[in-house]
């Protein structure tokens, strides 16, 4: 019987091993375990490090949605990773039998994880149908360091996966903001969800004269201000909610997707919105100076909308508009010859605007 259960050992450990994401690996772990004890339900837990503040991964056997936090009191949790080192079977009787959620359980089995040496979490699962045997949980213990190993690895590569995702689709040295590349696609993707009749709106933004800063200040106040422009977006936009995002689209130009269920007065409210905004100095240490904003638009129903790139050039053109009349305003480019109406004036804008200007 031991040698069966040795040999099943080695074949999940080698399985585990294998296992390169996280939500095969999760499988396997509950299904090996739950299998080996003849339990009904789990929970694994994984502290990253043995910080105070170190993340704290939990994850169920059954419905997983992970991390799942509701059954446990995951403070506690941290506290009894680092103080049960080998697997134990609990009832209801023991004082730490509460710690480990599963409050209607007969019976709970904590089995840890370690990694050089420091508990690092552990499996929690619910009414095992193993004895108390030692050599059982000594076995199981060491399926679970198995496990642990894997999950490890696992929760390595993943990280380390969404690091270069986020380094292939934000501007992480500068504003924080999606690049580009991930500002297109965001707006294919809004495009294509939207109704035809819906209005779709994309914003091209260029901060006025900020080649000056450069020039007279360096390249580090530059890229501070352009931080802080960026969190002005941010601000301005999130009234509006997932319905408005900003990118960076490369130097001091920004690109704001508005829709598909803007209509274009609220277009129109909320491209008047950023201009006025940036009337108020942009202030970084050592320099605190109004740099104002020009805008353009390219709004139209969503099934006469062009492919990004094609509205990105049209908004970037209408931005040219606005600013050969003097910047600090906008210009909107309709995309929909049928609907003349739409096709506002940036100059009848940019009027009221400066009218209103300090």
């Amino acid at each position: 019987m031991e040698q069966d259960s040795a040999l099943q050992l080695l074949r999940s450990s080698r399985q585990m091993a294998e296992t390169q994401s996280l939500a095969p690996s999760l499988d396997l772990i509950f299904t090996v375990t739950l299998s080996w004890s003849g339990a009904t339900d789990g929970h694994l837990i994984w502290l990253d490090d043995d910080s105070v503040d170190a993340p704290l991964h939990c994850f169920r056997a059954h419905g997983r949605s992970g991390p799942d936090s509701s059954e446990f009191p995951l403070a506690a949790m941290r506290s009894f990773c680092l103080i049960q080192p080998v697997p134990t079977i609990l009832t209801p009787s023991d004082d730490k039998f509460g710690i480990l959620g599963f409050k209607a359980a007969s019976s709970v089995l904590w089995a840890p994880f370690s990694r050089a040496g420091t508990i690092r979490g552990g499996l929690v699962i619910a009414n095992p149908q193993m004895v108390d045997n030692e050599s059982q949980l000594a076995m199981l213990g060491l399926l679970v360091e198995h496990a642990g190993l894997a999950l490890q690895n696992v929760l390595l590569l993943e990280r380390m996966g969404q690091e270069i995702q986020y380094l292939s689709d934000f501007d992480h040295l500068t504003t924080k903001l999606p690049n580009r590349n991930l500002f297109k696609r965001r707006v294919e993707d809004a495009r294509h969800r939207a109704s035809a009749e819906q209005t779709l709106a994309l914003l091209f933004l260029d901060l006025d004269d900020f080649g000056r800063v450069n020039r007279t200040m360096g390249h580090s106040t530059g890229d501070k201000l352009l931080l802080e422009a960026a969190n002005r977006f941010k601000r301005v936009l999130s009234p509006y909610g997932s319905n408005a995002f900003a990118g960076r689209l490369g130097g001091d130009e920004f690109g704001v997707l508005l829709g598909p269920t803007f209509t274009h007065e609220r277009v129109l409210e909320a491209a008047r919105t950023l201009v006025n905004n940036f009337r108020e100095p942009l202030t970084v240490p050592s320099y605190h100076q109004r740099i104002t904003i020009t805008i353009g638009v390219a709004l139209g129903p969503v099934k006469e909308a062009q492919n990004v790139e094609e509205l990105l050039v049209q908004a970037e053109k209408a931005m040219y508009v606005a600013k050969s009349r003097g910047g600090n305003s906008f210009e909107v480019s309709n995309f929909s010859a049928a609907d003349a109406s739409c096709a506002f004036s940036g100059t009848r804008w940019r009027s009221q605007l400066n009218s209103s200007a300090p």
